[in-house]
């Protein structure tokens, strides 16, 4: 199912960044985003990054968008910023009974890449998961990267679950096959005590400057997380 929509503002000016307004919610065109992922999977560079070894197709990822998003155990987001649609986000493989989901994302568009953007939408997912999701929020919160160390790419995916607390619990060696090679699978997790410690200095170091877990509820007790900015 998707998640309800969250919205935040980032900025790194030490890294020369401009404050950028973005949003995360259903699909606003479930035809522009279908058209999209489907040219994002079937980009080499992109699919490097993600478990599914084959590309897809326009008519499987407009069914996704249209049918397909029936899940119960997943949560998805579109990423739009400035109003662009450039990926999206998720909570995968909940399971309620045990307090636990995977984070996924996938930031589709290269311009936004090497950008905080892949970090800073984890963050604001990890608050609602931690917070909102089940009375309490999850216990904890696990994450994997396919890595080769002569893949710079993947390297910086598993930096940017590192960044956001999540720390290391295995390898598995050459577990998957992915476009003619082996890839190694790295598997990390951050629990919720770790990340109620963690969260201020994360908010911090990621330039979020406001986080709104539920826009337009000011008259009902919802302030943002972070505001200011």
């Amino acid at each position: 199912m998707y998640g309800s929509p969250i919205v935040f503002r980032y900025a790194r000016p030490d890294k020369g960044q401009t404050e950028k307004g973005v949003e995360l919610c259903p699909p606003k065109d479930e035809a522009i985003c279908a058209q999209n992922a489907t040219a994002w999977i079937n980009d080499n560079r992109v699919r490097l990054f993600l478990s599914s070894p084959i590309p897809c197709s326009l008519s499987y990822e407009e069914r996704w968008y249209r049918d397909g998003n029936e899940t119960k155990d997943s949560i998805n987001w579109m990423i739009y910023v400035e109003g662009m649609h450039v990926g999206g986000v998720g909570l995968h493989q909940i399971e309620n009974e045990h307090g636990r989901a995977e984070l996924g994302i996938m930031i589709g568009d290269q311009s936004y890449w090497q950008k905080g953007l892949a970090q800073v939408a984890s963050v604001a997912v990890m608050e609602y998961a931690f917070e909102n999701i089940i009375p309490g929020g999850l216990h904890k919160l696990v994450g994997r990267v396919l890595v080769r160390e002569d893949n710079l790419g993947n390297v910086r995916s598993q930096g940017t679950l590192e960044k956001v607390g999540f720390k290391k619990v295995g390898i598995a060696v050459e577990h998957f096959w992915h476009q003619g090679r082996w890839y190694d699978q790295w598997s990390g997790q951050v629990l919720r005590a770790d990340w109620q410690k963690i969260r201020v200095g994360v908010f911090a170091s990621t330039g979020i400057t406001h986080l709104d877990l539920y826009p337009g509820c000011r008259d009902i007790g919802f302030p943002p997380v972070v505001d200011g900015g």
